[in-house]
């Protein structure tokens, strides 16, 4: 299937999972959870312990929910479990993302440069920081974040691009999904959140 980007509109609902202190949220989260639970706990069990256990799969989403302290070490889990909890948010169409290459970033932000918009940085957007505090993954997942405050800016200077002067149709489209989903976001008050694996 390849690497892509999965996206994301979420509310108050899903960063008031973050440190809320509910076993109802910690079983919900886990539930129909076994597949991911299983990556984590090889990926965790690879990472070398340096004297210190590493905290499994289940830990590290306790940790969270919890407001206990977070493993640095274990960013790639704690990235995941962020992604299923972004599930109770709005999944955006992500066909135009999926798959694709690291490098199609850089690609549509080409595109955006020969369709004349400035001031949209496709880096930012994809891998923009979280408003909450997570140990940063090693590797995969990437992680973007735009606040729906942030939206109609961008919306408005993607919206004057001339998408006629790009001629690779799947940067158009790309572009034109982006633009679906800050709209989505800016009509909803929704921040944008994705994640790339």
């Amino acid at each position: 299937m390849g690497y892509g980007v999965m996206a994301y509109g979420v509310n108050e609902d899903v960063w008031g999972t973050l440190g809320c202190r509910s076993e109802e949220i910690v079983a919900l989260t886990e539930m129909g959870a076994g597949n991911l639970i299983r990556f984590l706990d090889e990926e965790l069990s690879a990472k070398p312990a340096n004297g210190r256990p590493l905290p499994d799969a289940r830990a590290t989403l306790r940790q969270m929910v919890m407001g206990e302290p977070l493993d640095a070490r274990a960013g790639v889990a704690y990235a995941y479990w962020f992604e299923r909890m972004c599930e109770i948010g709005e999944f955006l169409p992500n066909d135009a993302w999926m798959p694709v290459r690291l490098e199609f970033f850089q690609e549509v932000q080409q595109g955006l440069t020969r369709a004349g918009v400035t001031g949209v940085s496709i880096r930012d957007i994809f891998y923009g920081r979280l408003p909450i505090s997570l140990p940063p993954p090693d590797d995969f997942p990437i992680v973007g974040y735009t606040a729906a405050a942030d939206a109609p800016a961008l919306l408005a200077r993607l919206r004057a691009a001339d998408l006629t002067a790009e001629p690779d149709r799947y940067v158009r489209e790309a572009i034109e999904q982006l633009i679906g989903w800050l709209q989505t976001c800016a009509d909803n008050t929704l921040d944008l959140v994705t994640f790339y694996h």
